[in-house]
C-alpha cells in the first residue's frame, strides 16, 4: 500500500521569502511622508528594524509598513500550511501533521535587475521528506503557491505570477534531524500515523530507490533483473 493511499504525511518545512520593495523605494514613493517632508525641506528619521521571533516562526521586518495587512498575511500564510501538507498527499486538517508543517517568514530588501523593486517579490522554499515529491506534485504545489499569492494580493500590485518562485526539495533520507535525533521516512510515519505508517513507509522509499537504480543501470546500457 502507498503511503499516499494512507493519506501519507511527514514532516515539511516552508521557508518563505518575501521580498518587498525596498524601503528607500516605499519611502520615496508619491504621497507617503518622506516625499511631503522632502518637499518640505526636512530631515527624515530612518525606519527603525524589528524582529519578532516565535518558537516555529522567524520574522524579520525591515520595511516601513506592512505590504499585505495582517489578517492578510495570516491567511496567505495558513494557505500555504495547507497547500504545503496537501501536495504531500496529506489532508490539511490532519493535526500531527499540522504540528510538523512549519513556516519561516524573512524580509529583506530586494532588488530586481539591479534595482530596486518596485512591488513584492515572493520566494517559497518548501522542504520535505524524501520520497513525498514528484514531477506531479512539484508542479501542483507549485501552481497553488503561486494563486494563493494572486489572491492574497487581490490586485494591489500587477502581474503578480511574475513575482513568485517555489522551489521543492527532498530531505535524503536519514539527513533530516528533530527531536535531538535523526528520523527516517519510517519515524515520521509513525509519528503521524501510528503502527500502520512505518510498512507503507517502507514500500514507497523501496520504490523509489528501484526506480532510481533502473534509471542508474539503464543509462549505463544494462537492465535490471526481477
Amino acid at each position: 500500500m502507498a503511503l499516499a493511499q494512507l493519506g501519507e504525511r511527514a514532516a515539511a518545512l516552508v521557508s518563505v521569502r518575501h521580498y518587498p520593495p525596498t524601503r528607500s523605494a516605499l519611502l520615496d514613493a508619491p504621497g507617503t511622508v518622506r516625499e511631503k517632508r522632502r518637499e518640505a525641506n526636512t530631515t527624515i528619521r530612518p525606519q527603525v528594524r524589528k524582529e519578532v521571533s516565535t518558537r516555529c516562526r522567524c520574522v524579520t521586518h525591515t520595511s516601513p509598513r506592512a505590504l499585505l495587512s495582517a489578517s492578510a498575511e495570516r491567511k496567505l500564510l495558513g494557505k500555504i500550511t495547507d497547500l504545503l501538507i496537501e501536495y504531500e498527499g496529506v489532508h490539511p486538517t490532519n493535526e500531527r501533521a499540522r504540528a510538523l508543517a512549519w513556516v519561516f517568514v524573512h524580509r529583506h530588501e530586494m532588488y530586481v535587475a539591479g534595482k530596486p523593486a518596485d512591488a513584492p517579490h515572493y520566494r517559497f522554499v518548501c522542504n520535505v521528506p524524501e520520497p513525498q515529491y514528484n514531477d506531479e506534485r512539484r508542479a501542483a504545489v507549485t501552481a497553488a503557491m503561486t494563486q494563493a499569492v494572486v489572491e492574497a494580493e487581490d490586485g494591489a500590485w500587477p502581474d503578480p505570477q511574475d513575482r513568485v518562485w517555489v522551489f521543492t526539495h527532498e530531505v535524503k533520507d536519514g539527513s533530516w534531524g528533530a527531536f535531538g535525533r535523526i528520523l527516517r521516512i519510517t519515524d515520521i510515519a509513525q509519528i503521524v500515523f501510528g503502527d500502520r505508517g512505518p510498512e507503507a513507509a517502507e514500500q514507497v522509499l523501496a520504490a523509489r530507490r528501484r526506480q532510481q537504480a533502473e534509471l542508474l543501470l539503464a543509462a549505463a546500457g544494462e537492465r535490471v533483473i526481477t
